[in-house]
């Protein structure tokens, strides 16, 4: 065959292909090996990321040793928890020993009798005290003719008590047992039991209390509540010193007296358009003039504030 004619198809000439394996082969050294490729690293992600990490164990340590040097032997407890209210993010304290809870029982009860039949609008009559027995059920103050959300936010015992009176107070009680541990009700009266309702003979751990409000809050009746509580941090509540600046903050105060020891209470939850937390605070033997709102309420804003602050 002359130099010079045509191959076929297919077919390449040896020194043509002999060129071909040569750059190949160049090309292939030249190429990084895939143990070589790296994914470029966005160091501002990772900044932002570690930036947003909330710092809670650092904001507990910190609002619990300022609690302890204004409230000297007093016991000092705080819980974190997560939105849904089963993970634990930070704690201080002996968060899982029932100590008294003052008015904050007050929201799971309305909540539990709403359940049960209780007309959300409903307009209550706390002017003056409730006699049951030989008790008698008062407030701080004349209260007058209150709705539900004025009853919770202002912390009237006289409307909360009329409120579980007008449904059944066995179902309530049931309920709110179904979410803390109270005292079994077999032979108990209608005050005993309104005073594990509203608070002033009830004793439960700080975490069963705040993870009760987190499991509340995912239901319809519970988003009922949630904005009582959104009343309650207001100027009209009792815990207006739980509010942080760009923040949506909810909850209740509550303060309790056993014997001679005063505790002052709050549980809450605070949030942003990323993510909310709910945080519960109790400071057991502070003095007879502090309460749930000017202790508790205070306590909760400062964690609350430096948790959501970049670290």
């Amino acid at each position: 065959m002359s130099g010079n004619a045509a191959l076929a198809p297919g077919v390449m000439a040896p020194t043509m292909r002999l060129l071909l394996t040569s750059l190949l082969g160049v090309t292939a050294a030249c190429a990084p090996t895939p143990s070589e490729t790296k994914t470029p690293r966005n160091p501002t992600t990772s900044v932002e990321a570690e930036r947003t990490t909330p710092d809670w164990s650092g904001a507990v340590a910190s609002e619990a040793k300022a609690l302890q040097a204004a409230h000297p032997g007093a016991e000092v407890r705080i819980v974190v928890l997560d939105a849904s209210g089963t993970r634990v993010l930070a704690s201080h304290g002996e968060t899982d020993v029932a100590k008294p809870t003052g008015s904050t029982m007050k929201p799971l009860t309305i909540y539990a009798a709403l359940l049960h039949g209780l007309d959300p609008t409903l307009e209550i009559d706390a002017s003056a005290p409730l006699k049951l027995g030989e008790d008698t059920i008062v407030d701080a103050r004349n209260n007058g003719v209150m709705t539900l959300s004025e009853a919770i936010a202002k912390s009237s015992n006289v409307a909360v008590a009329r409120a579980v009176q007008s449904v059944s107070w066995q179902d309530v009680y049931k309920q709110v047992d179904g979410l803390v541990p109270l005292p079994d009700p077999e032979g108990m009266s209608l005050r005993d039991a309104i005073g594990q309702l509203d608070g002033f003979k009830s004793t439960v751990a700080l975490r069963q209390l705040v993870s009760a409000y987190a499991q509340m809050s995912a239901t319809p009746q519970g988003e009922v509540v949630l904005d009582m509580l959104r009343l309650a941090v207001s100027e009209e509540g009792t815990g207006t010193a739980a509010k942080v600046e760009g923040l949506e903050v909810l909850g209740k105060t509550g303060t309790s007296r056993e014997g001679e020891v005063q505790g002052a209470v709050f549980v809450g939850r605070v949030g942003n358009a990323e993510r909310s937390t709910w945080i519960g605070v109790s400071v057991h033997g502070v003095a007879a003039d502090a309460y749930g709102g000017s202790v508790a309420a205070p306590a909760f804003a400062h964690i609350a504030r430096a948790g959501h602050e970049p670290s």
